[in-house]
C-alpha cells in the first residue's frame, strides 16, 4: 500500500527544484560597486578601451570611478535598472564582467559656435577637412563667410541641403540656440572656443579697427593704451563682451550678471567642450578625445594669425581696464577655464604630455613638407586672408613640390576658399566650376 508521504514525495521534490532553480536565478547580485565585481579582460588603449588599476575603470571619453562604492560620470550616462550598468562606449553586465567594449564611434554630427579673434578659424579648418574627407555635408552661408553676422542667426541665412540633413555647422554667426538645434541633429556635438579677454579684446580692437570712432588710427602701436585713456570721450560708447555677444546675448542683457550666469549655465548643459585658445594644443587633443578622431585628423596649422609688428603693446593700467571693460567676458573665460583644467586631469597628465609631443612633431612635419618661407625664392602659390587697414596677417606659402599637395592645400584654404569649394561641391548644379 503506497503510503500518502510516498505518494506525494515527487511533488515535494519538484518544488524544491523550482523554488532552487527562481533563488539561483533572480536573488539580487552582490554588493554592485565592489571592486571585485568588476572583472576586466581588456587593457587600455586610445580607442575607448577600459583600464583597470586599483578599482578604477577610465574611458577616454569618460570615466567610471570606483570608490567606497560610488560611480561618478562624466561626458556619459550610466543607466542602472534591473541589475544592469551602461555605458555608452562600453558595457557593463549584469555579472559585473567588462566584455567586448564598444569601440567609440567618430562623431560627425558637430556645431562649432565660431567666435570672433579666438584661434577659431584654425579649429574650423580641422572640422572643413574632416567633413571633406568624409563627404559630409557642412551647413554654408548664403553671402559673405558668415551667417549674416551680427544679425542673430536663422534658418533662413544658410544655403539648405536637398534632403534637410546636415552634419557641421562652422561658420560664423551670432548664436540662436532654439534655431541650431532644430537644425543640426539631435546627437550633434556642441563646442567652442574662448581666450583671455585681455588678448582677445586687443584682437578684436586691432582687427575690426575700433579706435577709427576715436579717431585713433590702429597702426599706432600704443593705440589701445591710448584709447583707454579717456573713458567719456571715447571706449565707454563702444561695445565690449564681444564673446558674449557671439553667443547669442544682446546688448541689453550682456551686463546683467545674473543673464551672464544663465548664459554660462546653459552653455555648461549644452556644450561638451570648450577649447581655450592659450593652450591650444591641449584644447585639439580634448577635441580629438571627445570626437574620437585620429590625430592626423587634429594636425593643423594656425591659420588667420596676426603677424608681431601688428600686436600691440598694453600697459599694465590698460590690461586691468580691459578686465573691467569687458568683465562678462571675464567671468565666462575664467569658468571654462577651470573645467576646461578638470577635462585635463581626466584625460591625464602624462598621456597628455605625450601626446601634446606627438602633435607638436606631426604638425613640424607636416609644415616641413607643405610651407615655405615667404622669404624664400621661387615662392610657391600664396593663400592670401583678409587683411584689415594697418594690419598685416599671416599668409600661409605652399610648397609647389609637397607631397600630398592637395592635403596641404586644404590646410591652409581661407574660409572664403573654403566656402566656394564646398559650395561646388555640394551644389554642383547651383555654383558649376
Amino acid at each position: 500500500m503506497v503510503t500518502c508521504k510516498s505518494r506525494f514525495l515527487p511533488f515535494i521534490i519538484v518544488v524544491i527544484l523550482v523554488f532552487v532553480f527562481y533563488y539561483l536565478h533572480s536573488r539580487p547580485i552582490r554588493n554592485k560597486y565592489h571592486k571585485d565585481a568588476f572583472k576586466v579582460k581588456n587593457t587600455s588603449d586610445q580607442h575607448g578601451k577600459p583600464n583597470y588599476q586599483n578599482g578604477e575603470i577610465n574611458y577616454q571619453h569618460g570615466e567610471i570611478n570606483y570608490q567606497h562604492g560610488e560611480i561618478n560620470y562624466q561626458h556619459g550616462e550610466i543607466n542602472y535598472q534591473h541589475g544592469e550598468t551602461s555605458y555608452q562606449h562600453g558595457e557593463v553586465d549584469d555579472q559585473h564582467e567588462l566584455t567586448n567594449p564598444k569601440v567609440c564611434q567618430p562623431k560627425e554630427n558637430i556645431t562649432f559656435m565660431k567666435i570672433h579673434k579666438t584661434g577659431s578659424t584654425t579649429v574650423q579648418n580641422i572640422l572643413l577637412r574632416y567633413a571633406d574627407n568624409h563627404d559630409l555635408h557642412v551647413v554654408l552661408p548664403k553671402t559673405k563667410v558668415s551667417f549674416n553676422y551680427p544679425t542673430i542667426f536663422q534658418k533662413k541665412f544658410i544655403i539648405e541641403s536637398p534632403n534637410g540633413l546636415y552634419n557641421i555647422l562652422c561658420y560664423h554667426m551670432r548664436y540662436n540656440p532654439k534655431v541650431v538645434t532644430e537644425l543640426m541633429p539631435p546627437n550633434s556635438v556642441y563646442i567652442t572656443i574662448l581666450r583671455d579677454p585681455i588678448t582677445h579684446y586687443e584682437s578684436f580692437f586691432t582687427y575690426f579697427n575700433i579706435g577709427k570712432s576715436c579717431k585713433i588710427k590702429t597702426t599706432d602701436s600704443n593705440s589701445l593704451n591710448k584709447f583707454f585713456s579717456d573713458p567719456k570721450k571715447c571706449y565707454k560708447n563702444t561695445r565690449h563682451n564681444f564673446m558674449l555677444y557671439d553667443l547669442g546675448m544682446t546688448e541689453k542683457n550682456i551686463y546683467d550678471e545674473k543673464e551672464i550666469q544663465s548664459m554660462i549655465d546653459f552653455m555648461v548643459s549644452k556644450f561638451s567642450l570648450v577649447l581655450i585658445m592659450e593652450y591650444i594644443e591641449e584644447s585639439i587633443l580634448l577635441l580629438k578625445d571627445l570626437l574620437c578622431w585620429d590625430l592626423e585628423d587634429v594636425s593643423y596649422f594656425t591659420l588667420n594669425a596676426r603677424k608681431d609688428k601688428s600686436v600691440h603693446k598694453i600697459d599694465d593700467v590698460t590690461k586691468q581696464k580691459i578686465y573691467d571693460f569687458n568683465s562678462g567676458d571675464v567671468k565666462l573665460y575664467e569658468h571654462f577655464n577651470r573645467t576646461f583644467w578638470r577635462k585635463a586631469e581626466v584625460y591625464g597628465k602624462d598621456r597628455m604630455a605625450e601626446d601634446v609631443k606627438k602633435l607638436q612633431e606631426m604638425n613640424e612635419k607636416l609644415s616641413a613638407n607643405c610651407l615655405r618661407s615667404p622669404q624664400d625664392n621661387g615662392r610657391g602659390k600664396e593663400f592670401k586672408v583678409y587683411q584689415p587697414p594697418g594690419v598685416q596677417m599671416d599668409n600661409k606659402v605652399l610648397n609647389p613640390n609637397a607631397d600630398n599637395f592637395e592635403d596641404c592645400k586644404r590646410r591652409v584654404y581661407p574660409e572664403r576658399d573654403w566656402l566656394q569649394y564646398l559650395k561646388e561641391k555640394q551644389f554642383p548644379e547651383k555654383f558649376p566650376k
